[in-house]
């Protein structure tokens, strides 16, 4: 309890549901249709297989929606973070680029 199986399921599927499609209404209830299927499947699986009730999905669920929007307020502490890691004379890892790599990976 709660259920992260079931959460993190979730968490793809409010992803994929909340993606961006231009066109015809009826390509965006696709897409949300598409992004409900993966966590139905595995509420499905968890709760016919006995691992976890349904109300263990329920608080997993709100454990992922409160991760979902508590995102936004973490982001704010990046300068925070910065700042601390300058103090301790660390820095992050940097992040690395492909594009142009493929003649060094001998692909």
């Amino acid at each position: 309890m709660p259920s992260l199986h079931f959460g993190y399921s979730f968490l793809i599927g409010l992803t994929i549901a909340s993606a961006p499609v231009r066109g015809r209404l009826w390509k965006r209830l696709a897409v949300i249709g598409a992004g409900m299927i993966y966590p139905a499947v595995i509420l499905a699986a968890i709760v016919a297989t006995a691992n976890h009730f349904v109300l263990d999905a329920v608080a997993g669920a709100f454990v992922c929606i409160a991760a979902w929007y508590g995102n936004e307020a973490l982001l704010n502490l990046l300068p925070v973070e910065d700042y601390f890691l300058s103090i301790l004379r660390m820095h992050k890892p940097a992040k690395i680029s492909l594009e142009g790599k493929a003649s060094q990976l001998h692909i």
